[in-house]
């Protein structure tokens, strides 16, 4: 009986007594949770539990969580209801650094004692399903369970939905509640249990059974928060890092936000609206801006995923696939830029930037909108940002309708301008016919004008108003004009020379250099040159007024047939396809053109060209732009007519033209006087040769001595010079915004070693050999003596010298092409001055071939390995040529000595001294190496 009443009394007091571990955070006055687990929950770990939520009202809410960070927690969040008396209890899941979701499935109830009094808010929660939730788990007997806890200050909520949306927490930081000193007691509501104990402190920071998360837990939440309840314990987040992380995310949204509502479509928009200099390198400039302010973004954003553990949500993954796409954006802008200048056309290149940046746009701007939800951010903020992107994005669009609208409109008034310009051009003077009479005359016209267009445009040289029998020449044909000849269709691209004179022979005759682009598929608009006969100046100048190039352009179809000459390289048309082509005169002949289907036939390219293109191979813009002084700052710039609004360099030389070293110097005149004489004359900058000081500065002695016999260091000299040249001249004109001039010095960079001397080395004698230029001819054989002279440079750069000696064979087969020839290949200044060059180059390699005592070991291994055999190869072709069709002989194997039988049958033996067609430096005058 005694042991029945002892057991009733100890099961009543385990029915009266439950243990409440409670915790209160130090940087949170008056803020507490408690938690108790029933004796029944604790034995089978499942059930009920209990928990308390305690803090002032003047909080917006307060929160209380299981788990070690937001990320998978079951969270619970109370505020005051819609009357400001009671409060609404919201359980939510926590997804990440962003607002968590309603949970539909929390079994929870607010128990007696719950609400808003005294300024205090209070819930007294019963938890059913507390120990398992989607997102984690809780054992109801662990020592060191982790918790989370959150407020947020501020004017109160009053709602009564549980799905209130709620702005993102000012502390939260994590704790752990010792379950096993929370355990015992049946109560339906243990904390208005009069019985119930707390066993905590009478100042409790944290009070039995709750310490702060150690700082070596994972981090919780998406922020710092507080330190802990606990006076010594240590937080894992601080305010201070609150404050940063804070700090770092409202960064990473402006400057995101920045970057694809401001300077992204602002960019696109700039490069559609506006017209300027220099306007696709702004709005590159401006592009690669933004994409380095979204980058620095990014790097914020990834270190905050990856800080609160959120690299797999939605907004980050939209992120790097945005960032890491637009990467390629800029790539395919500058190859659609590159073909684009090439081309003229709009290519794939240019939908697939437009698009691809389109779409990449509108998924960033999309996932801001993400971002801010994923930031918890309030709902009027959201629609801010959805306004301000929705106003920038339609702004856009609407742009880029306008401006596609336009550009129709422009295409059909520019079409209507040329029909009306060719309709006045065919309008008869006192025409009579009533209005119904001049529409249908005009109709009938325009379906002319149509039919008799070229099935093919293609790029045309127009020379108008030359006088009868004037000289005219393109490339390696020249012929005297006839009444109908008004230019030149069917060019070919590459380079082209055309030149003029009054008469053809004894008139200056004046030159230039123009190129034609290549198009392949017919879309864009052909190159048309105009060039029209100014009789004071007895020269071709460009048309520069667009109303005669729309007139004349307009004119095309008139002299198509009637007055356009197909080039060509011959003398005579091109043939049919079923006849065979047979190469007849001279080019350079001349020859009046008569017979009117003479310039109507022909191929549509001259098969002849690549023999005019061999000889124009290297030739580039900057290299013509520096020999005949002419730059963007110029006058020598004439209105594009393919595109009105952009300008084409044009390089011309004359007869007289001449470098200033190449002068006569007049006696008696001074060199003001001179300068005067010579002003009006086009001056060439040729690149700087001197023959006679082929040393560096400072040499002495040897070192002149052996740079006199091998000239190798002063063409690597020339060479690098040059290339410091064109690069600052590509500097300068980036500086100055000159688009075209820019990508002509960078497109000069793809070439090979030594193109200045080879392209040089073509424009000389081409000038020579259409314009008889002497200053050309002086420079042309300065050319010849500096690569010619060299030999230790052909180990090393035999490529260069291969393709100098193929060109120099090329050059002088042309020779003959000028009646008489271009100078005397028999016997005589020009011809003895190549000769010896070529016996001295011939030498040179044929002692490199048999020295082996080299310098250095990689040059003997390139003799081991028969370098200079292709260059060799060149030569001996020229040789054989030379000996063919001149009787020239490049060998030293010359007579000295031996008998003559003199008239009166006398035989006495002779000895020749000195040198036999040598070098003025050979026999007693040759330099010699002194050993000092």
């Amino acid at each position: 009986m005694r042991s029945t009443i002892i057991g009733a009394i100890l099961g009543a007091a385990s029915l009266t007594y439950a243990q409440i571990a409670k915790y209160c955070p130090t940087d949170e006055t008056n803020v507490c949770y408690s938690v108790n687990v029933p004796a029944q929950s604790a034995s089978s770990d499942s059930g009920d539990i209990y928990f308390q939520i305690q803090g002032p009202s003047s909080l917006q809410w307060i929160g209380l969580g299981q788990g070690q960070q937001m990320a998978g927690a079951n969270i619970f969040i109370i505020y005051s209801d819609a009357s400001g008396t009671n409060i609404t209890l919201s359980p939510r899941l926590g997804k990440g650094n962003f607002q968590p979701n309603y949970d539909s499935q929390a079994q929870v109830s607010l128990l007696g004692g719950s609400g808003i009094a005294n300024g205090v808010m209070t819930a007294n929660v019963r938890c059913s399903n507390c120990v398992t939730w989607s997102g984690g788990t809780m054992s109801l007997t662990d020592a060191s369970s982790s918790w989370i806890w959150a407020v947020k200050g501020g004017s109160s909520i009053n709602s009564n939905s549980q799905t209130e949306n709620l702005q993102q927490h000012d502390d939260m930081d994590q704790f752990n509640f010792d379950l096993t000193k929370a355990q015992g007691g049946n109560s339906l509501n243990p904390f208005e249990d009069s019985n119930s104990s707390t066993n905590s402190t009478s100042t409790p920071p944290g009070g039995t059974g709750a310490t702060p998360a150690s700082s070596s837990g994972s981090g919780g939440g998406s922020s710092g928060g507080s330190s802990g309840g606990s006076s010594n314990g240590a937080s894992t987040h601080t305010p201070a890092q609150l404050r940063t992380y804070h700090m770092r995310e409202t960064a990473h949204g402006i400057m995101m936000a920045l970057a694809f509502l401001i300077f992204f479509p602002g960019g696109s928009i700039m490069v559609r609206a506006l017209s300027f200099s220099g306007l696709v390198w702004v709005h590159a400039g401006v592009q690669l801006f933004a994409y380095t302010l979204a980058l620095a973004a990014f790097g914020i954003g990834v270190w905050m995923a990856t800080y609160t553990h959120q690299l797999n949500a939605t907004h980050p993954i939209i992120g790097i696939v945005v960032i890491a796409l637009l990467f390629f954006q800029p790539i395919l802008g500058l190859i659609h830029h590159f073909i684009y200048r090439r081309e003229h056309r709009r290519t794939f290149w240019a939908q697939a930037h437009v698009w691809f940046g389109r779409a990449l746009l509108l998924l960033g701007a999309i996932n801001g909108g993400l971002g801010l939800q994923m930031a918890g951010n309030t709902t009027k903020g959201e629609i801010a940002y959805g306004v301000i992107a929705g106003v920038v994005y339609l702004t856009w669009i609407a742009v880029v309708i306008a401006m596609a609208l336009k550009s129709g409109a422009k295409r059909g008034e520019t079409g209507e301008k040329d029909s009306q310009a060719w309709s006045s051009s065919r309008r008869s003077p006192g025409d009579s016919e009533d209005a119904i009479g001049k529409i249908k005359t005009q109709y009938l016209r325009m379906t002319s004008l149509v039919q008799n267009l070229p099935a093919l445009p293609t790029p045309t040289l127009l020379l108008l108003s030359l006088p009868s029998s004037a000289l005219v020449g393109i490339d390696l044909l020249s012929f005297t004009s006839s009444p109908r000849f008004c230019g030149i269709k069917n060019l070919p691209p590459g380079w082209h020379f055309v030149f003029t004179g009054a008469s053809a022979s004894g008139s200056v005759r004046c030159g230039e250099w123009f190129h034609i682009q290549e198009h392949r598929d017919g879309k864009e608009k052909p190159e048309l040159v105009i060039r029209k006969w100014d009789a004071k100046q007895e020269e071709c100048l460009p048309v520069t007024d667009e109303e005669e190039v729309v007139k004349y352009r307009a004119s095309l179809p008139r002299i198509w047939k009637e007055g356009l000459m197909p080039y060509r390289q011959t003398a005579r048309p091109a043939p049919s396809a079923s006849t065979p082509r047979k190469q007849t005169g001279k080019p350079f002949a001349n020859s009046q053109i008569r017979d009117q289907s003479e310039m109507a036939t022909g191929a549509l390219y001259e098969e002849n060209s690549p023999s005019w293109r061999a000889l124009t191979s290297h030739i580039t813009h900057p290299l013509i732009s520096r020999l005949t002084s002419s730059s963007s700052s110029s006058s020598s710039t004439i209105p594009s007519t393919t595109n009105p609004a952009s300008s084409t360099l044009i390089y011309t030389l004359t007869t007289t033209s001449s470098s200033p070293r190449d002068r006569d110097d007049i006696p008696g005149l001074t060199s003001t006087e001179t300068s005067t004489l010579y002003g009006a004359e086009k001056e060439l900058t040729f690149l700087d040769i001197d023959l006679r000081r082929p040393w560096p500065a400072g040499a002495i002695g040897r070192e002149r001595t052996e740079s006199y016999l091998d000239r190798s260091w002063k063409l690597a000299s020339v060479i690098e010079d040059y290339e410091t040249w064109r690069k600052s001249s590509r500097s300068m004109a980036a500086k100055k915004g000159n688009e075209e001039e820019e990508e002509e010095a960078a497109a000069a960079e793809a070439g090979q070693w030594g193109d200045c001397i080879l392209g040089e080395l073509q424009i000389c004698f081409l000038a020579t050999l259409t314009l008889a230029n002497y200053s050309c001819l002086e420079q042309w054989k300065r050319l010849l003596g500096l690569v010619l002279g060299c030999r230790s440079l052909v180990r090393r750069r035999e490529a260069f010298f291969v393709a100098f000696v193929s060109l120099l064979a090329r050059q002088l087969r042309r020779c003959e092409d000028v009646e008489g020839g271009l100078f005397d290949m028999g016997q005589g200044g020009e011809a003895n001055y190549l000769k010896g060059l070529l016996r001295g180059f011939k030498r040179g390699l044929d002692e490199m071939g048999a020295d082996t005592d080299t310098d250095t070991e990689a040059e003997a291994e390139g003799a081991e390995e028969g370098v200079g055999d292709e260059v060799r190869e060149e030569v001996v072709a020229l040789e054989e040529w030379l000996r063919s069709e001149y009787g020239w002989d490049l060998g030293d194997g010359y007579l000295r000595r031996g008998m003559v039988e003199l008239e009166d049958g006398e035989r006495v033996e002779l000895e020749m001294d000195g040198a036999v067609e040598e070098e003025e430096e050979e026999g007693e005058y040759a330099p010699v190496v002194v050993e000092l």
